[in-house]
């Protein structure tokens, strides 16, 4: 029995696991989005699980780290302990929550880069007459070659196997995706069903606005790219160069000391240190521009 389940099992029953599940029911879009292979319950389950086990671990962890190394008495240990313990709980508790809206972020940026692809695939099939239902059916077939697979398979079972209205079928999938692109091109058809328009030449038309739309992401993106290559080049040539000089200076003024520390110090402090966790900050910054293109 894995982790998700004995939480489930243990915890669905509790006041903590119904007040998560009721604060955080905004959150289930994003989780459905996010391609997480267990059910939304699951999942709020082990959030409760891990919040009650960091505070059941960290808290007496803290008393003892505040008796020993500080050598307090237990009551104040006790209640210098509560404030990491808490500061712990809500760091935990962000991460789980913020985690599945990352996965909806990135599943969306792939789904957005791959739609002009996606389009081009309907619109191949729009043109050899082919209605809307069997264009779905094929795009459920090929999901994965653009990274919708999940989505339109739940429209086609719902449609083919529950019997449900495509109609409304296609538009509450537009409003459960976080693509806006997928979210607006569902609804298209859902539109077209209803009114019975032509598939092929909403197809074209869509595809220049995707087209457009990602030329002025194109262009978004590289504006960003000058400004963090020359703020890269700045951070890691001129700074270093330009700080070593002002060390000096202050150093000659101050005695030997600057603000109090001595220069080998400050400089293995800026340099040494601070640098590289810049430096990888940047970079980082980057991969997130070029992701915006490349997925």
């Amino acid at each position: 029995m894995g982790l998700i389940t004995f939480s489930y099992r243990t915890l669905r029953g509790t006041g903590l696991y119904r007040y998560y599940l009721k604060t955080l029911v905004w959150l289930k879009k994003y989780y459905y989005a996010s391609g997480l292979p267990y059910s939304f319950q699951a999942y709020i389950a082990l959030l409760t699980l891990i919040t009650i086990l960091v505070c059941a671990i960290l808290f007496p962890v803290f008393t003892i780290l505040h008796i020993i190394l500080f050598k307090l008495p237990t009551v104040i240990a006790l209640l210098l302990s509560i404030p990491p313990t808490i500061a712990s709980l809500l760091l935990t508790y962000g991460v789980l929550v913020y985690y599945p809206i990352v996965r909806a972020r990135v599943q969306a940026d792939k789904i957005d880069i791959s739609m002009p692809y996606l389009i081009a695939y309907m619109t191949s099939i729009a043109a050899a007459g082919r209605n809307i239902e069997a264009i779905l059916e094929r795009v459920a077939a090929k999901g994965e070659l653009f990274n919708v697979k999940r989505e339109f398979n739940r429209i086609v079972s719902r449609i083919a196997i529950l019997g449900q209205d495509s109609v409304s079928v296609l538009r509450r999938e537009a409003e459960n995706t976080t693509s806006t692109l997928l979210s607006t091109l569902l609804d298209s058809l859902a539109g077209l069903v209803e009114s019975g328009g032509n598939v092929k030449e909403f197809l074209e038309e869509f595809m220049n606005h995707v087209m457009r739309g990602m030329e002025n992401r194109l262009r978004e993106v590289i504006n960003s790219m000058m400004f963090l290559m020359e703020f890269f080049i700045s951070l890691l040539v001129v700074f270093p160069l330009v700080f070593i000089i002002i060390v000096i200076v202050l150093s000659s003024l101050g005695g030997g000391l600057v603000f109090g520390i001595p220069p080998m110090d400050l400089i293995f402090l800026v340099l040494i240190i601070g640098l590289p966790i810049a430096a990888i900050a940047l970079v980082l910054m980057i991969s997130s521009t070029l992701s915006r293109i490349m997925g």
